[in-house]
């Protein structure tokens, strides 16, 4: 079962923040239809703190004007501000249209980082075949792969079958192997899976499955 009001979508964006008449610059780690993380050193104000927005993609659409509030300033083991949870408030119909095209237009391009397709967080349970089936948490996925929660260590390279109950639709299944596993805690771990190429048959069932899941 999901347990995200709205999927988290990482996407390549870029974020203006205005502040006292000024704007800077910032990368945005991930953004939903109801809020965003931006990445900084410095935070713009405390928690309740509403700022002023302009986001952009590249090549895409009109920069879109936001206001988004402050929920959580984030910081590293150290103590050093390392990003800001935001919600957005107030936001008329138009620009939620709008909101969602930007991200639309934006998963068709590259990724985040070393990704060479943008991922979506949401939180659905799995199943995932390999020398046994383990019932685990899928966290993140896009259409080069997923990122799942699981109650047993898989061995990097290992062939696996990944298999999503969908309300009101067949099962999606999505073959693919083994990136990374690292211990989380206690029996959970978290592994990294790449799919395997696909037909584009199944490669459009995947990119709707994903849609509906940041259109929600």
């Amino acid at each position: 079962m999901d347990r995200r009001a709205h999927a988290r979508v990482a996407v390549p964006l870029d974020a203006r923040v205005q502040v006292g008449g000024k704007d800077a610059l910032l990368a945005v780690r991930e953004i939903s239809r109801s809020g965003i993380f931006l990445y900084t050193k410095e935070a713009f104000g405390e928690r309740g703190a509403v700022l002023r927005l302009t986001l952009s993609i590249i090549a895409g659409i009109r920069p879109l004007l936001l206001d988004a509030q402050i929920v959580r300033v984030a910081t590293d083991p150290h103590g050093v501000t390392i990003g800001m949870a935001m919600r957005f408030v107030n936001v008329p119909q138009e620009d939620q249209q709008t909101l969602l095209e930007m991200i639309e237009r934006a998963m068709t391009g590259r990724g985040t980082g070393p990704r060479a397709y943008p991922r979506i967080a949401f939180l659905l349970n799995v199943r995932c075949k390999s020398s046994s089936e383990l019932q685990g948490l899928l966290r993140d996925m896009g259409e080069g792969g997923a990122g799942l929660e699981l109650p047993q260590a898989l061995v990097e390279g290992a062939e696996v079958l990944v298999e999503l109950d969908l309300p009101g639709r067949p099962a999606l299944q999505l073959a693919g192997y083994v990136t990374s596993c690292e211990r989380e805690a206690e029996k959970r771990f978290r592994v990294g899976i790449r799919f395997r190429k696909m037909t584009p048959v199944l490669r459009a069932e995947l990119t709707d499955v994903l849609r509906q899941r940041y259109r929600r």
